[in-house]
């Protein structure tokens, strides 16, 4: 290994001036190599490869600059990469949150009908877990009419979300009255399948039943007071006249 330390100058003695000479000291990794080289070859010769060490040596520096500048440019795409990572995996947990804390049950399905997501909400409603419903067509799982499922397709191709409610048995085994709509769902690619939003409406018609069977016993309760007023009036003429 051959390392430049120092250059000096040479005095031509018989001009009476000094000229720079192109001379360098070197470090020997074997000095014995040095002194044969010189010996050899003459200090031109070993000044000539003191050059091409040197001029090694800058290559060598400005490849390794190079080197730790687009080390440097990788480890900051990884930085910004993730954090990108990050913020989007952050945004998807948000955004299932969001879906998993809604009251209503929502699946989406592909355009074949197969069930892409299922929520929590569904799962309640449902009886049935995400696991065992995603790849199933909706209308097996929900237990749709092929007539209702083919006309809640229509409508929601149409832009207009059409609501159906029927009753449903519960994987768990409850029957419950369904409330279900259909729309279109959509993505930036386009129409991606469609959104079903669902929710057990059973305490809901039950109150519907209770009302319209109070309506009936009032409007039987308003029919019979006014029978027996009909029949009471005649029956106070009649009593009157005795």
């Amino acid at each position: 290994i051959i390392v430049p330390i120092i250059t000096h100058m040479a005095t031509d003695m018989s001009i009476g001036s000094k000229s720079e000479a192109a001379t360098a000291t070197f470090v020997f990794a074997d000095l014995a190599g040095f002194t044969a080289l010189t010996e050899t070859h003459g200090d031109a010769a070993a000044l000539e490869l003191g050059d091409e060490v040197e001029e090694a040596r800058v290559k060598e520096g400005l490849a390794q600059a190079e080197e730790r500048d687009a080390l440097g440019v990788l480890q900051r795409a990884g930085v910004r990469l993730e954090r990108a990572s990050n913020e989007i995996a952050d945004l998807q947990a948000f955004n299932q949150h969001v879906i998993d804390s809604l009251a209503s049950g929502l699946a989406t399905t592909d355009r074949e009908g197969r069930i892409l997501t299922f929520n929590r909400a569904a799962e309640a409603i449902s009886g049935h877990s995400a696991p065992s419903v995603v790849g199933r067509r909706i209308e097996d799982v929900l237990e749709l009419r092929t007539s209702i499922a083919a006309d809640l397709r229509e409508g929601a191709a149409a832009g207009r979300g059409r609501r159906i409610e029927a009753p449903y048995r519960t994987g768990d085994g409850r029957q419950i009255e369904l409330g279900l709509t259909a729309t279109q769902l959509q993505t930036p690619g386009g129409n991606a399948g469609l959104l079903f939003a669902f929710q057990d409406v059973t305490d809901f018609k039950k109150l519907e039943r209770d009302a319209r069977l109070r309506q009936r016993l009032a409007a039987v309760g308003e029919m019979a007071a006014g029978i027996a007023h009909e029949i009471r009036n005649p029956l106070g003429a009649i009593v009157n006249s005795i």
